[in-house]
């Protein structure tokens, strides 16, 4: 749990050393996406777009298990 005058301190330190005030920020940009990537995150998030939900997963194995399948293997 954060101490709430930690929490308002730290925010009064930003304000004092921030440059750039928070209404000039429009975007925060990341610099590991793709454009393709980006667009489809921005897709998402105005919801021009669905995420379609994976049902063929691989299914999970316990560790017993895995040593079970290397020692059957051998």
């Amino acid at each position: 749990m954060v101490n709430p005058l930690a929490r308002v301190y730290m925010n009064n330190v930003i304000n004092k050393t921030s440059s750039t005030k928070k209404s000039d920020l429009k975007e925060n940009k990341a610099d590991n996406l793709t454009s393709k990537e980006e667009k489809l995150i921005l897709e998402i998030i105005r919801g021009e777009r669905e995420v379609k939900e994976n049902k063929a997963v691989a299914p999970i194995l316990t560790l017993d298990e895995v040593v079970e399948k290397i020692k059957s293997s051998r």
